[in-house]
């Protein structure tokens, strides 16, 4: 396995996801049908991927590994991550609160999911991109191939670990039956009642 190649598969999981969720609200926004159950998966997906596999990933290897290493002095960085993951992990919430009660929103709950769900989206992206472009480069730049090695063995038994935990979900058809459904609205009627936002 590639050094990190954990990290990115989370990440392109976590990209599918937002795409698939921008395409659902822009669906709930122009009042275009929705499917049962779908908000309910995508932030079922979401808390798997990003705050039981990701961020944990990243709280209890990857960072712990980082100060052992000599990222001591990057704390300040590696605590905006924590703060950002706990925005995130908020903004689940708040969206699965919405989705126990599966369309059957007013318009103004109809406007707090949209909200809601573009925060996710937006603060999810901020994640994966700083992670990518600062945090990512200077991992593979400051470790050496040996500790870099240990690193990502550790990676990997957290994956086989979380997965004996976790059930396993097939997020990239997740993603792509979600995009599908609103990639694109065929119908302008709206099934749920919540009016044009």
């Amino acid at each position: 396995m590639r050094a990190l190649e954990s990290l990115e598969r989370d990440h392109r999981l976590l990209q599918g996801l937002t795409e698939a969720l921008e395409a659902y609200v822009a669906a709930l926004e122009a009042g275009h049908p929705l499917r049962s159950g779908d908000l309910s998966d995508l932030v079922h997906a979401f808390r798997t991927v990003a705050d039981y596999r990701h961020f944990e990933k990243v709280e209890e290897v990857l960072v712990p590994w980082l100060v052992r290493n000599g990222f001591d002095l990057d704390l300040d960085r590696l605590d905006d991550g924590r703060e950002d993951r706990e925005r995130v992990r908020y903004l689940i919430e708040v969206l699965h609160q919405s989705a126990e009660r599966d369309l059957n929103w007013n318009l103004d709950e109809c406007q707090r999911i949209a909200r809601g769900a573009r925060h996710l989206v937006e603060q999810q992206r901020h994640i994966s991109a700083r992670q990518a472009v600062e945090l990512f480069p200077e991992i593979l730049t400051r470790l050496e191939p040996a500790v870099l090695g240990q690193l990502t063995e550790q990676l990997c038994q957290f994956d086989e670990a979380n997965a004996a935990r976790w059930p396993e979900l097939d997020i990239a058809a997740l993603s792509e039956s979600v995009l599908a459904r609103y990639a694109t609205p065929s119908q302008p009627a709206s099934s749920l009642g919540c009016e044009s936002l």
